[in-house]
């Protein structure tokens, strides 16, 4: 299912940092157009948000997902305050049932434009998420002089991953951009 845009947009719109500081480089928004990172009525399933909310925030969140997830707008809000935004290559999203190879290919077709757009930014940080994101970006964000500190792909937060998330995520010192 292909993403429509204008309320994906609209719901990034209203948590833009100015600056910002540290730029989240996942693929493409969710299969599932209700789990959009900045949808902030979001109940289950938006574990990217989630885990990177715990990066940045640490103890200073609920314990339970479900009371940092009633509370989403306020933590966008702390996060984009923070300087950080979650970047999207591929705005249009995936068919669920593409494999990697062709995730890949499609964020290779995409990743100059997107390194030139982040590169307006001026970020300190870029942290690129996913081995299809490392695969199909890390060279075109290098080549564009993005800071990009990682050596490998930070894994996705989902399926058991959410410890090795926050491992490269502390690795990174993503938590000092939220202090």
């Amino acid at each position: 299912m292909l993403r429509d845009l204008k309320n994906d947009a609209a719901a990034a719109a209203k948590y833009r940092p100015d600056p910002a500081r540290v730029v989240l480089v996942a693929e493409a928004p969710p299969c599932v157009a209700e789990r959009y990172f900045y949808f902030a009525d979001v109940s289950q399933g938006d574990t990217l948000w989630l885990e990177t909310m715990k990066a940045a925030f640490g103890d200073a969140l609920p314990k339970e997902a479900k009371q940092v997830r009633a509370d989403k707008a306020r933590w966008l809000r702390r996060f984009a305050d923070g300087g950080g935004l979650m970047f999207d290559l591929v705005r249009e999203g995936f068919p669920e049932d593409w494999t990697d190879k062709r995730r890949v290919i499609q964020i290779r077709a995409s990743a100059a434009d997107a390194a030139s757009r982040i590169r307006a930014l001026d970020p300190e940080l870029v942290v690129l998420v996913k081995k299809t994101v490392w695969e199909g970006f890390a060279d075109a964000a290098r080549a564009a002089g993005l800071p990009v500190l990682q050596t490998v792909a930070v894994p996705f937060p989902g399926s058991g991953n959410q410890a090795k998330f926050q491992s490269a995520m502390r690795d990174l010192g993503f938590a000092r951009f939220f202090a």
